[in-house]
């Protein structure tokens, strides 16, 4: 999963996930890799595929998705949650539209650490270019740039991206690894 997608899964289980009772909470059943997730009705939302600390991975038919533990309840050896298949999938859908939205030229780009890399200087299908504050252009494959709360952001540092950018042999313009 990249990193757009993990900051885009974030977001959408915070706004997406409503609280349940601490009494309604998941004490009678565990969460591991292969439990299944019902909706209120019954119907099959998806399968847990891993545990990661306060957060399960749920595989739909179309998407995995990070959602808090708090998401569901213990419901005879399986979790329901509060959305069907349908919906779940519809709020991941717009979730990445909206965060692709947000990839556009002149977008602020920022690297893994917080720190202003530089702006989108142009975007096809595959590639953005990325203007760093040295002048230099840096292409990256286009899924290496998420949207985050203060822009865009990739998952190398300044200092990465210069560097690999430096160790270029066309004057200044480089393809970086994505990260």
């Amino acid at each position: 999963m990249n990193i757009r997608n993990k900051l885009i899964l974030i977001g959408l289980a915070a706004s997406a996930a409503a609280p349940q009772p601490a009494a309604a909470q998941t004490a009678a059943a565990s969460f591991t890799a292969g439990g299944k997730i019902s909706d209120t009705a019954g119907g099959e939302v998806g399968t847990i595929t891993s545990v990661d600390g306060d957060y399960v991975i749920v595989k739909t038919d179309k998407h995995e998705v990070r959602l808090p533990k708090t998401s569901f309840t213990s419901h005879e050896g399986g979790f329901l949650m509060g959305m069907t298949r349908d919906q779940l999938n519809a709020a991941v859908e717009q979730s990445l539209a909206a965060a692709a939205a947000k990839i556009v030229v002149g977008a602020a780009v920022s690297g893994a650490q917080g720190a202003p890399l530089g702006t989108i200087d142009a975007l096809d299908d595959q590639f953005a270019t990325i203007k760093l504050g040295s002048g230099k252009l840096a292409r990256l494959p286009r899924n290496a740039l998420a949207a985050g709360p203060n822009g865009i952001v990739i998952g190398m540092t300044v200092a990465e991206i210069e560097a690999a950018v430096g160790a270029s042999t066309d004057g200044g313009s480089a393809e970086a690894p994505a990260q």
